[in-house]
């Protein structure tokens, strides 16, 4: 499951959806203090996980996390994370 979390003094949950697979890519884009979240399961389409407004004084920090609430444990594996100070257009693909 896509699950994110937004701190801004508390943590904010949002689980949204469940992932069939293995591999999901994610992306982020921020436009001033709005930022979305979006994953796609093959690279190309994107879907809309959240769109939040936090304002932020300096440095805002992003992580990413897997973890197993459930069960024997889990694995997990980041990899190609890019940083690109570029404008996005028309990301979202899906219906």
């Amino acid at each position: 499951m896509i699950v994110t979390v937004v701190t801004r003094g508390l943590s904010d949950d949002c689980n949204s959806v469940a992932l069939i697979g293995d591999t999901v890519h994610l992306q982020i884009a921020r436009m001033g203090s709005t930022y979305v979240f979006y994953y796609s399961m093959d690279g190309e389409a994107w879907q809309i996980v959240r769109t939040f407004s936090l304002e932020a004084e300096g440095t805002v920090a992003i992580g990413f996390e897997s973890q197993s609430p459930v069960g024997t444990g889990s694995m997990a594996e980041f990899s190609q994370m890019v940083y690109s100070p570029r404008k996005i257009s028309n990301v979202y693909k899906g219906e």
